[in-house]
């Protein structure tokens, strides 16, 4: 972890906004899954600079968010807007203490894929402690259609290290299912399109798009 730690602090400290200011579609959607649920408190890991937790928030979402990067936290810190409240700390993903509270809802925006096998199943187990019963996760990874997949040295089957200290898991719609069916009960996945424009280049990222449920 304290590589994956280096390599965000080193991103966010020279690129700033990597992804701009915008919300992702998975993110605007995710406001429409707890809205419609009638759900208030929601958790962010891994919440970057806080783009999403600050669309969140601005939908009238109770909102905790925290990230690996420090600088990252920082940032988001820095620039939350007076009349928005958003409690942000600096933490781990894999640490149980960022999940002690019960939440009505998890939005995790391409995190899981920068995981291995066992620490992908840390993640999820923690997700579900911190959720209520009949809780939401909606959660995004990149899929083996993603048109990076296959770049950079292969470790395990499925990922591939295309930037150095940044692995990533690609994952195929049944391969998502499985593996979130052993500690939720899967409401939809689908694969989407994602726009990003960072590093003056405007692409798309193929994601498996999933919504659980807390049973």
């Amino acid at each position: 972890m304290e590589n994956q730690q280096s390599y965000w602090n080193g991103r966010y400290s020279a690129e700033k906004h990597i992804w701009g200011m915008e919300p992702c579609m998975a993110a605007k959607r995710s406001a429409e899954v707890f809205k419609s649920c009638g759900f208030h408190n929601i958790l962010v890991p891994g919440c970057g600079y806080g783009r999403h937790s600050l669309f969140l928030a601005q939908n009238g979402l109770k909102v905790t968010g925290f990230d690996i990067s420090d600088q990252a936290v920082e940032i988001a810190k820095a620039e939350l807007p007076k009349d928005i409240s958003i409690n942000y700390s600096q933490g781990n993903a894999l640490d149980e203490e960022k999940y002690l509270q019960e939440y009505d809802g998890i939005l995790s925006i391409n995190m899981l894929h920068l995981f291995p096998k066992d620490q992908r199943q840390t993640i999820l187990q923690n997700f579900s402690k911190a959720l209520k019963k009949g809780g939401r996760l909606v959660l995004t990874s990149m899929s083996v259609n993603d048109a990076d997949y296959g770049k950079g040295e292969r470790s395990v089957k499925y990922t591939f290290e295309a930037k150095k200290g940044r692995p990533i898991h690609y994952f195929n719609e049944e391969s998502m299912k499985e593996l979130i069916s052993d500690y939720f009960k899967v409401v939809s996945i689908e694969e989407i399109r994602e726009f990003e424009n960072h590093g003056g280049k405007e692409h798309y990222h193929n994601m498996i798009f999933v919504v659980a449920e807390k049973v």
